[in-house]
């Protein structure tokens, strides 16, 4: 009975001291997470939300997380006792049973900071363009360039009316692996503009000393025809045929000289060739006007013009060229159904005549109804003849129609409560509906993710607020 006695509380307090330290690791194993994914939905809640602020004409608005202090404090006390024997009496030996106790606390007291996105920060994160640099470096992270390309530039040609031609062209070269992206800068080299990667050190009068390159202005695009990846059941030559088609488009829409130059433009049906004869396999798009000598008073003209974050949020859901479309729940299980918009990075909707529209628009878009009708998950969509000629309006209206038919994010909207499955949700104001993105939707959810990442590139780190002093005034 004694040694029982004295035992006890020393199991007691060895089991709380254990408790302790366990303690301690599983509230990393639990909380770590726990704020990840909190973080994490909220992140895409917001972007989402400001999404549909954006489709109701409304200020957007951006706060961040700056700061997480998750203390934890767990304390541990044993009271504890012995039995103590007193005196043999008539019935043996007798004494007290004093109780043994003890208590365990946890207590996690979480400090999260916000920040509201304001002054420098939002400018930076919202209004700047999206850069060269960092639209080569989601390609090169693996996102699909239909929805990069569409979402970040506002005009992608010289030529407003030949912006979908030159998309169309670069998403079927880069199907057949016969293109590569890159940064690069434009450079004057005698009285001609040079496109220089940013692969490739810009040297300096002394042969032996390169200087870094200046900031990327031009998206630099690369020729590669040989040893394309030819789709089953297509033959190899219709494919290089293909593919040189396409580059030779291409070649002819950015080809546009100075004002009061001649046009460099190859003939139709002829072979693009450079100074030297050979074929032309590089191509620069730039951002930036270009002066072909400091004597020159014409400008070439920018090829391509980039959006912003907050530019990309309202051009998705206003026509001509939106691509985010708000519908309802039947509209959306017809368009995720077809069998065209299987397997693809995108949707493409059937074009619908317009009141007032020409006759010829409307025979293009009958001519590209029954196409898309006709097309199953192996065939592709991104452009609807390779063999266009770019001076042909009824070729160019074409190509202008079909990637207006994109949609790279399906909204759906109901007046009751978003289901318990939508991925993300939040109320319009103009609809008076409940917004959301289907669970389901893996097309959808995969392209909101790219719109996060555009906003998560173009952040900056937020300053925290200045110290504010106050000085006590009045009597003593």
């Amino acid at each position: 009975m004694k040694t029982r006695g004295t035992t006890c509380p020393l199991a007691v307090f060895t089991l709380i001291l254990s408790a302790c330290q366990a303690v301690g690791p599983a509230s990393i194993k639990n909380g770590r997470f726990d704020y990840n994914s909190a973080i994490q939905q909220t992140s895409k809640d917001q972007v989402f939300l400001n999404l549909v602020r954006a489709y109701d004409h409304e200020p957007t608005f951006f706060m961040d997380v700056t700061q997480i202090n998750a203390a934890v404090q767990v304390e541990a006390t044993l009271t504890s006792t012995i039995n103590i024997p007193q005196g043999r009496g008539s019935g043996g030996y007798t004494g007290h049973d004093y109780p043994i106790g003890g208590t365990l606390r946890y207590e996690e007291n979480p400090t999260i900071t916000y920040q509201p996105v304001q002054g420098q920060a939002l400018v930076a994160q919202i209004a700047t363009p999206i850069s060269v640099d960092s639209l080569a470096d989601l390609f090169d992270s693996d996102w699909p360039p239909a929805p990069l390309l569409d979402m970040a530039t506002d005009r992608l040609a010289p030529d407003y009316e030949d912006s979908y031609s030159a998309l169309n062209a670069i998403l079927e070269l880069d199907r057949y692996g016969a293109i590569i992206l890159v940064p690069g800068t434009t450079v004057r080299a005698g009285a001609s503009a040079d496109i220089v990667s940013r692969m490739v050190a810009q040297p300096t009068t002394n042969a032996s000393e390169s200087k870094p390159m200046p900031t990327s202005d031009t998206l630099v695009l690369y020729f590669r025809p040989k040893h394309i990846g030819v789709p089953d059941g297509e033959d190899p030559k219709d494919a290089a045929d293909k593919v040189q088609r396409l580059w030779d488009r291409l070649l002819k829409i950015y080809a546009v000289a100075a004002p009061g130059e001649t046009s460099p433009a190859p003939a139709a049906g002829t072979k693009p060739t450079n100074a030297n004869k050979s074929p032309i396999q590089q191509l620069g798009i730039r951002t930036v006007p270009f002066n072909a000598s400091d004597k020159s008073t014409n400008a070439w003209p920018p090829d391509m013009r980039l959006r912003s974050a907050l530019g990309i949020l309202k051009a998705g859901s206003e026509p001509p060229d939106q691509f985010i479309e708000f519908v309802c729940p039947s509209t959306f299980d017809t368009i995720k159904k077809s069998a065209w918009n299987e397997g693809k990075d995108f949707y493409t909707l059937l074009p619908t005549h317009e009141s007032g529209e020409s006759v010829s628009d409307a025979a293009v878009e009958d001519d590209l109804a029954a196409w898309i009708r006709k097309c199953k998950k192996e065939d592709s969509l991104n452009t609807a003849d390779a063999a266009e000629n770019i001076d042909d309006p009824k070729a160019r209206k074409k190509e202008e129609v079909l990637g207006h038919l994109r949609r790279y994010v399906l909204v759906v909207t109901q007046k009751d409560g978003p289901p318990s499955t939508a991925y993300v949700s939040a109320y319009s104001s103009s609809l008076h509906m409940w917004c959301y993105i289907d669970g389901g939707d893996d097309i959808s959810k995969r392209n909101f993710a790219l719109l996060g990442q555009f906003l998560t590139i173009q952040a900056v780190a937020t300053s925290p607020p200045p110290i504010t002093y106050a000085l006590p005034a009045g009597g003593r």
